[in-house]
Formats: structure tokens, C-alpha cells, sequence
């Protein structure tokens, strides 16, 4: 029977992940590791890693839509346990959440003839 697990792991005062593993016999079959701060005075999703599709892949929340997903593995062949993705991925956000919040903030702002 799959264990959960849920915790959260501060990084600032607006800035944390939110973490949710899927435990079999001790590895992990499936994750959700959501970066999420506080921008223009609310909490944001930023950056998340997850397998919740069946397969492993990022959501970049401040690209365009159709670019927003990138899969890190072949969708049709998945390859559970996600050890090695999870430890990566944590390391990966703990490394760059200041990147990746900046580029969200830049991606807010609106230039003077009216685009993003």
C-alpha cells in the first residue's frame, strides 16, 4: 500500500516548496515538489516538478502557456522509482528559487507599448 507524505521546506519568508511523495516499499513511485513565493503580494506557484501525469516533467509558470510544460522523460515509457528525480529536482529549486522568482517577476512586467 503507497505511503504519503507531505512537508514543506521554508527557503524566506515568501518563498517555500511545498512537497508530496508517493512511497512503494520504500522508493518513491511518484512527487510534486511546488515552488511557490510571494509576488505582488500573493503566494504564486513558480516552478514544479511532478509525476502526476504518469510521467516526470517541469511547469515553468512564467513561460506562455504552450511552453509552460517540458517532459524530462519519454511520457510513454515512465520510469518509476523517482529517487534519483527527487533529489534533483530538490536540489535544482534550493539552487535557483531566486532565478526562478525572478524570471516570474519579469515575466509580470509589461513593457511601454503594452506586451509582456
Amino acid at each position: 500500500m503507497p505511503k504519503e507524505k507531505r512537508f514543506q521546506v521554508t527557503l524566506s519568508d515568501e518563498d517555500q516548496l511545498d512537497i508530496e511523495l508517493r512511497i512503494i516499499r520504500g522508493r518513491v513511485e511518484g512527487f510534486t515538489i511546488n515552488y511557490r513565493a510571494v509576488v505582488q503580494g500573493s503566494w504564486r506557484e513558480i516552478v514544479r516538478y511532478d509525476t502526476s501525469h504518469g510521467h516526470l516533467h517541469l511547469h515553468r509558470f512564467w513561460l506562455p502557456a504552450h511552453e509552460r510544460i517540458t517532459p524530462l522523460e519519454d511520457p510513454r515509457r515512465p520510469k518509476p522509482p523517482y529517487d534519483w528525480a527527487l533529489k534533483h529536482s530538490e536540489e535544482d529549486l534550493i539552487s535557483n528559487w531566486e532565478v526562478y522568482k525572478h524570471r516570474f517577476e519579469a515575466s509580470l512586467k509589461v513593457r511601454p507599448d503594452g506586451k509582456r
